[in-house]
């Protein structure tokens, strides 16, 4: 491949990711701070004390970052039909998130024999 070639592939997957974050910030972050949702979840994380080394604690990440999605559409923007992922979507995706946790945790916990037999 020529560099001619290479540089026309790189500059036109530029334009593409350009124009899909610009989208997604929408429902992300504010105008104002692109990087909103990230400190957000920096803060929300350390808050709660997540254990990302363990695969429910990973699943619990996706689950804050869905709330945050949804509070920022919701409570900030006022955007009930965002360009994106519609905020119904984003509830399944809360819903679908949360048993992935309880799966995980439950498989976690079941290798090691520590489940608590009510959950069973």
């Amino acid at each position: 491949m020529k560099l001619s070639e290479a540089l026309k592939i790189t500059d036109e997957s530029y334009k593409r990711r350009r124009e899909l974050r610009i989208k997604k910030c929408k429902d992300y972050a504010k105008d104002d701070d692109a990087l909103k949702n990230f400190k957000n979840m920096s803060k929300i994380l350390s808050t709660l004390k997540i254990d990302i080394s363990k695969s429910y604690g990973i699943a619990l990440v996706y689950v804050v970052l869905k709330i945050d999605r949804l509070c920022n559409l919701i409570f900030q923007k006022k955007e009930i039909n965002p360009e994106n992922e519609s905020v119904l979507d984003t509830f399944d995706d809360l819903s679908n998130y949360i048993d992935l946790a309880r799966e995980n945790f439950i498989e976690e916990y079941n290798e090691t024999k520590k489940i608590n037999k009510a959950i069973k």
